[in-house]
């Protein structure tokens, strides 16, 4: 199961995160396996989620066969922990490790992390995960219940992987939520008068306008906050 809570360790008021890239497989259905590049051998990577205000430092190793680097995808952060691999920063080499670390900007809300190597391919291989900030704003938002969905797609072909885009052949043949295709998915269990926050993040290459089946939903927030 991806989307795993990362739990941090305190290193002199540092909240420091691991986070390790490797190849794996992945079921996306109990008979459908896939090739896909992961954080911490799950797909979506692992959830991290802090508070406006924390100091944090993520720690990234590549077990990858080739380089990679991680954006902190809608936080404003210096430019030189922006992750854009030969623009901010030299890429991670294989078997390197690289740290990440900033002051978490005070805007709550929903962002997610990917892949800025060869993201068209390395992203929609499963290089990507939720970054959840929590924060007085955020609280003032009465909810029950709290889902994230992160959307991707696939095309396997004949055993073999690809990762899914806009050309001819490339086309997604599989369409996941939180690194499961239906019927594997999950089924949210909610009582009459609950209220559920929905945090979509759009972590594939294709556009889902998306819609809850029977009721309807009031958007609250966009783009993070």
């Amino acid at each position: 199961q991806g989307n795993q809570p990362l739990e941090p360790t305190i290193v002199d008021g540092v909240k420091e995160f691991q986070l390790t890239t490797s190849v794996i497989r992945w079921n996306i259905l109990p008979d459908v396996q896939v090739g896909a590049y992961a954080y911490n051998e799950q797909v979506p990577g692992p959830l991290i989620r802090v508070t406006a205000g924390d100091q944090v430092r993520i720690n990234v190793t590549n077990q990858l066969p080739e380089l990679t680097s991680v954006h902190w995808h809608g936080l404003v952060l210096p430019n030189e922990m922006d992750g854009a691999a030969g623009v901010t920063q030299p890429p991670i080499m294989p078997g390197e490790t690289f740290t990440y670390e900033f002051t978490v900007p005070d805007t709550p809300g929903t962002y997610f992390y990917h892949t800025h190597f060869e993201g068209d391919r390395q992203q929609p291989l499963g290089l990507y995960g939720a970054f959840i900030i929590d924060g007085a704003e955020q609280e003032a938002l009465a909810y029950d219940q709290e889902y994230i969905v992160q959307l991707g797609e696939w095309r396997v072909t004949d055993g073999q992987t690809y990762p899914a885009m806009e050309l001819d052949g490339m086309l997604p043949n599989y369409f996941t939520i939180n690194g499961k295709a239906f019927p594997s998915t999950d089924t949210i269990r909610m009582k009459v008068g609950e209220t559920l926050l929905v945090r979509f993040i759009g972590t594939g290459q294709f556009i889902h306008p998306m819609h809850i089946h029977g009721g309807p939903f009031t958007i609250v927030a966009t783009d993070g906050n």
